[in-house]
């Protein structure tokens, strides 16, 4: 039997499973009003995005809940979930998942996407993957990016529960050689599910092999994916073109530190503003093309001047 975390409620025990295998389940994260909230506002703008056609081909809500992967049989999601409700900015503050957040990816990190997942049974499992797979290898010996899956249903064995290959954050060259032939072996079986009450967090590190079950209930599974990565690394989702204006204009500033709106070491500046820390946005009058006196260039002007 693979000795494999278990949900708990002390930050410590999660921190240790989180460098030991990999992972962690950290219980109790959502209370039950909480998870209420967000379930109701994701099953509303599903059902809104589906009526307005926001999904590709068809019409079946087994199919098309909250809009299309890639495949008729492909989990839904529903996207960029911070324009569609103010309560998906609590799940980047918690303060317990916040630290074992840094204690994979370092202080500051940013927030690379967030999206909601709906399992439903008849979905195709997700193959084993790694979030960093798009990494050159070899990697360096720290993570690039970590995920928190929020799980407002319980997950469990039958109902398509996230699964994982315990340590294989861990180089083959910096481990028992007996346990990468074990892990080769959970590789070819599709992991083992990481089961957890409904309210938990699964954390993972980025570097980690997972992958989805088979939902065999009548039920779809639903959680929220966070995605996270260090400040120097492309996020998934842009935020500053996929926010609408006025969302950007009325998050505070820790959350837009969280998507990359903050300068850090000279990186996200806008026209020439990088100070440490800055918080910047879209300028409303860029200095466009200019004639030594300083006079603007008409748009004629500068459609001449622009090579064809």
């Amino acid at each position: 039997m693979t000795e494999i975390p278990v949900p708990t409620t002390d930050r410590a025990q999660a921190a240790q499973d989180l460098r030991t295998y990999g992972y962690c389940v950290l219980a109790d994260v959502l209370d039950e009003s909480l998870r209420e909230e967000l379930r109701e506002r994701i099953l509303e703008q599903a059902a809104g995005e589906r009526s307005r056609g926001a999904f590709a081909g068809g019409s079946d809500e087994r199919l098309y809940l909250g809009g299309a992967g890639r495949g008729e049989r492909d989990n839904r999601r529903v996207w960029a979930l911070l324009n569609k409700g103010s309560v998906f900015q609590r799940l980047l503050s918690h303060p317990d998942v916040g630290q074992l957040l840094s204690d994979v990816l370092g202080d500051p990190y940013l927030l690379s996407a967030i999206q909601a997942n709906f399992a439903s049974p008849g979905d195709d499992p997700l193959p084993l993957h790694s979030d960093q797979g798009y990494v050159p290898r070899p990697w360096p010996r720290y993570a690039m990016t970590a995920s928190v899956i929020w799980m407002l249903d319980a997950f469990t064995e039958h109902n398509g529960a996230t699964t994982v290959v315990p340590n294989t954050h861990v180089p083959d060259e910096q481990g028992d050689p007996r346990a990468a032939v074990h892990r080769a072996r959970l590789i070819r079986k599709g992991g083992i599910p990481v089961c957890g009450p409904a309210g938990s967090a699964l954390i993972f590190d980025g570097r980690i092999v997972h992958g989805t079950g088979v939902n065999t209930t009548d039920r779809a599974r639903l959680a929220v994916l966070t995605y996270f990565c260090r400040p120097f690394v492309r996020q998934q989702e842009n935020f500053s073109l996929s926010l609408a204006p006025e969302v950007i204009a009325a998050l505070p500033d820790d959350i837009k530190a969280l998507l990359g709106f903050r300068i850090w070491k000279t990186l996200g500046s806008v026209e020439g503003i990088c100070a440490e820390g800055d918080i910047v946005d879209r300028q409303v009058h860029p200095v466009r093309l200019l004639e030594k006196t300083g006079r603007p260039y008409s748009e004629r002007e500068r459609s001449a001047l622009t090579p064809r």
